[in-house]
């Protein structure tokens, strides 16, 4: 098959691109082969840009993500994509004992650090509340000794995203193959191709979006891809008459 883009990988990044591609009227194959673990299913979905990170880059490219999302959410509804989780909903960091302390006034400090280098977030997107305030925005809450509110914190379903980017993107006549990618195809300093079992698919762009796969196609690009799986725990607690 002969492409103008091949996606490798088919999370909610890869979904993205592979749809966006299609919506620009760009022949676009998305190649995947469905592992387990992938962190689009395992995810929080906690869309969180600013003071979840301390690094410069990712806070840019953060704001930019989280900005991003009506222009994005409009497109799937134009296409029927379904349903995403999204919702505006706010975000809660609490210090409840005194061990928390440290880490909180940390955030704290970085917070100061945000406003005075890029004059944002604002008090009005985030801003510190009583112990009262917090309660009441989520009354199973233990009494904390500080809160803080980011009003303009957001969650998205990462399973029905990636399923809404994918029927959209069908309708958009996206190409997906269930397949693994063995390799890069390479002619002198650019990737044209991906070989895929037997056959090799060309195009004229190719995206690896595979997570914490990618570095398997470190050697074909010879260059490092830092990118390694992060584990963790979640745990959804349902109280009787509460809104949790």
């Amino acid at each position: 098959m002969i492409c103008d883009v091949i996606v490798v990988g088919g999370g909610v990044l890869g979904a993205t691109v592979a749809y966006l591609s299609a919506r620009e009227g760009l022949r676009t194959l998305l190649l995947d082969r469905l592992d387990e673990g992938r962190a689009t299913d395992a995810g929080a979905g906690i869309i969180l840009p600013r003071i979840n990170t301390r690094s410069e880059a990712l806070f840019e490219l953060g704001l930019r993500s989280a900005a991003y999302y009506p222009t994005l959410l409009g497109h799937l509804g134009e296409d029927g994509g379904g349903d995403t989780g999204y919702a505006v909903c706010g975000d809660l960091r609490v210090a409840v004992t005194e061990d928390e302390l440290v880490p909180y006034r940390a955030m704290i400090e970085l917070l100061g650090e945000r406003r005075a280098g890029h004059g944002a977030p604002t008090v009005d997107e985030i801003r510190e509340v009583s112990p009262d305030e917090a309660r009441g925005a989520f009354p199973p809450l233990a009494r904390p000794l500080r809160a803080l509110h980011d009003r303009t914190a957001a969650r998205v379903d990462g399973r029905l995203l990636n399923q809404a980017l994918l029927r959209a993107a069908a309708r958009r006549r996206l190409d997906v193959l269930k397949l693994d990618a063995d390799r890069l195809v390479i002619e002198g300093d650019r990737v044209v191709g991906v070989a895929a079992g037997p056959e090799v698919h060309q195009a004229g762009h190719v995206v690896i979006a595979g997570g914490a796969w990618s570095p398997a196609f470190a050697a074909d690009l010879r260059a490092a891809v830092p990118v390694a799986p992060q584990r963790g725990q979640i745990i959804h607690l349902a109280l009787a008459d509460q809104r949790t």
